[in-house]
């Protein structure tokens, strides 16, 4: 892996699938590695799951998934860009350092 070599990263339906919270944040940490400081990320999610669980087909699926992480070793931003009642979309942006105009509440932080 080639971590903080990437400009973007693009995450399709991939967190609804994972059935544990601790392993749906891993995987946004490892995507937040994988970026470079102005790198980013769009996580698309489903929001057509009724209910959360195991299918006929033997695959998890949760409309409860979300990148929306407290990662402490990585500053980003987390925004919702795009929402309709099938998926959403966020976009995921790795920081350098704060910027002094943005307060600490707008950043993901802490474990």
């Amino acid at each position: 892996m080639y971590y903080g070599f990437y400009n973007y990263v693009l995450c399709t339906y991939v967190l609804n699938v994972i059935p544990k919270h601790k392993d749906r944040k891993a995987a946004v940490r490892k995507i937040l590695r994988l970026l470079r400081p102005g790198g980013h990320a769009f996580i698309s999610v489903r929001r057509d799951v009724k209910k959360s669980g195991w299918t006929k087909n033997g695959t998890y699926q949760t409309n409860r998934a979300s990148p929306e992480y407290d990662i402490p070793e990585h500053k980003f931003t987390c925004e919702s860009i795009y929402k309709n009642t099938k998926f959403e979309i966020y976009e995921l942006r790795k920081v350098e350092k704060t910027p002094p105009d943005l307060t600490a509440g707008e950043f993901n932080r802490g474990e």
